[in-house]
This record gives C-alpha cells, sequence and structure tokens, in this order.
C-alpha cells in the first residue's frame, strides 16, 4: 500500500512500490524497481537516510517526494517561483536530475557515518561518499491517517503531537479529537459512519534539507540541461544564467492537495524550516490526494 496525504505529505514506508499507471506526458518515465526490503523504515534518522537512498536508487520519485518534509518542499516553491507538486518533481527526476548526476550520485555511493540530534525531533545525519560528506537533516512529524471503505488510500494530516490528538480524562476513558483542516472537513463531513475502517497514529522521520539534491531538482524544475561541468549545479536560492524561471507544464497528476503554497511576493531569501508544518501547511485541493 502507498498511502496518499491530504497535505503535508504524509509518507508510510512502502516496501514494493508498483509501477504507477499514470503515464508522464512528454517525459520519460523512471524505472521504478521494486523495493522490497522489509526492513525498510522511517522510524529513526538513519532509518530515514537508508529509505530515501533505496528509493533513489530504485528510482521511485513518488516515495522520494513523500520522504520530504513540507519545509523541503516549501523551499523548492520559493527558489522556482511556484508551487512545486509531485508531477514536477517526477518530470524533474526524469529528465535532468537523474541518479546520472553527482549530487544524487553523492547519495546513492554514500554510507551512513554518524548521527547527531539537534534537538528533540531534528536529527543531522553524517554521510561520506570517498573524500566527499554530507550532513542532510531529518525532522520527525507526527501524522494520523483514516482509512474509508472505498477508498485505496488513507486521508491524512499532520499534528504536533499524539497528545493533540488522544487524551485521558479523569475517569479513566480515553478521549479523541480531531480538528482537521477546512478541506478536509469538508470531505469528511458527508462520509457515512459504516465507511470508516480504520484509524492509526504514526510518527515518521522527513528529510528536511539536503543542498546537493536541492540543486539537482532545482536545475531539473527550471528546465536546465544536464551537463558535466560543475558550474552547471545552481546553487541555491539563485536564479539560473539571471533568467526568470520558464513557464510551468500543466502536471499530469492535475492539483496536488498537499503541494506547498505560492510564495509570498515579496518573500525573504530561502533558509531552515519557517513554522511547524501542522494540520494545513500546503494548499487545497481535493481532499484525497495524487499519489505524493
Amino acid at each position: 500500500m502507498h498511502p496518499r496525504a491530504l497535505r503535508g505529505g504524509l509518507v508510510v514506508a512502502a516496501l514494493a512500490l508498483p509501477p504507477v499507471s499514470l503515464p508522464l506526458v512528454g517525459c520519460a518515465t523512471p524505472k521504478r524497481e521494486a523495493v522490497r526490503d522489509a526492513t525498510l523504515n522511517r522510524e529513526t534518522p538513519r532509518a530515514a537516510y537508508d529509505y530515501l537512498k533505496a528509493m533513489v536508487r530504485a528510482e521511485q520519485p513518488e516515495a522520494e517526494w513523500n520522504a520530504f518534509s513540507p519545509a523541503f518542499k516549501r523551499r523548492l516553491s520559493q527558489q522556482v517561483g511556484r508551487t512545486i507538486d509531485v508531477g514536477d518533481y517526477v518530470q524533474a527526476r526524469s529528465t535532468v536530475a537523474t541518479n546520472r548526476r553527482k549530487e544524487i550520485q553523492l547519495l546513492l555511493e554514500s554510507e551512513f557515518v554518524a548521527e547527531k540530534p539537534a534537538g528533540d525531533k531534528v536529527s543531522v545525519v553524517t554521510i561520506r561518499a570517498g573524500k566527499q560528506q554530507a550532513r542532510p537533516r531529518f525532522v520527525k512529524l507526527t501524522t494520523w491517517e483514516l482509512f474509508l471503505k472505498g477508498e485505496g488510500e488513507p486521508v491524512a494530516e499532520f499534528v504536533p503531537t499524539t497528545s493533540d490528538l488522544i487524551q485521558i480524562s479523569p475517569t479513566g476513558e480515553v478521549e479523541m479529537k480531531i480538528s482537521p483542516s477546512d478541506s478536509t472537513a469538508s470531505f469528511l463531513r458527508d462520509i457515512p459512519r459504516e465507511r470508516i475502517q480504520g484509524f492509526a497514529i504514526h510518527e515518521y522521520w522527513y528529510l528536511d534539507d539536503f543542498g546537493g539534491i536541492e540543486a539537482a531538482v532545482l536545475n531539473g524544475l527550471r528546465g536546465e540541461k544536464e551537463a558535466d561541468d560543475p558550474a552547471a549545479t545552481t546553487p541555491r536560492g539563485a536564479a539560473p544564467g539571471g533568467r526568470p524561471p520558464p513557464e510551468p507544464a500543466p502536471s499530469p497528476y492535475g492539483p496536488d492537495p498537499y503541494a506547498p503554497p505560492p510564495p509570498p511576493p515579496p518573500s525573504p531569501g530561502p533558509g531552515s524550516p519557517d513554522g511547524a508544518p501542522y494540520g494545513s501547511p500546503d494548499g487545497g485541493g481535493s481532499p484525497i490526494g495524487s499519489p505524493g
């Protein structure tokens, strides 16, 4: 099962991701090799690194996108100058930001070195490939999932903590209270109770900052051609060659329901995560999301 998320990009560790049936328009399709390692998960920062590395190697861009934090996606949108969704990411990874890029190769050839907590829900992982080192940052986020009959993927949103959903009353009763975003509530309002199948709360680690991957993907999102020249890699936040970004092609998946919001004009330069990605951080759309 490869669950969708309403907002905020929830990912559940997919062990064997089937090929996506929707064809991409005007670009090559990733190989999407099956990932059958049953040990893969995102329950620790190191496990999240191993998970992302496996998905990149197998060319599973939808799973990669789901493993990025909302702040990571928001920075991509800010630097490109438009809202980026899973369709944009898949196209970028299928054309320019392929596994041949040196920035992606750094991840694929890397090995885990160390992990250093930078807070209760933030950790920096040191990796090494030959003489090169990188320190991607991961963040831990909490999500809830509601499973409904007739829906292949759960409705899901971020929350600050599990205790925001479940409390114990003075009488010992366990009480649950969920306050979904407006669009989620609008969708759920007409769902009959007999369609409810299950409910789950998860905590997963998400990639929050990895400059090399961002640089490679930004080249693809901006339509830059691949080049072996190191100067072809666009630094974070820099416009390629001083040119404005090209007009976006229509996403083959339609609007992404949890895509990051368009950057407010004018906006400050990109940097660290800018706010807690809880509830409804990523824009509107239909309540059941596209795969990513």
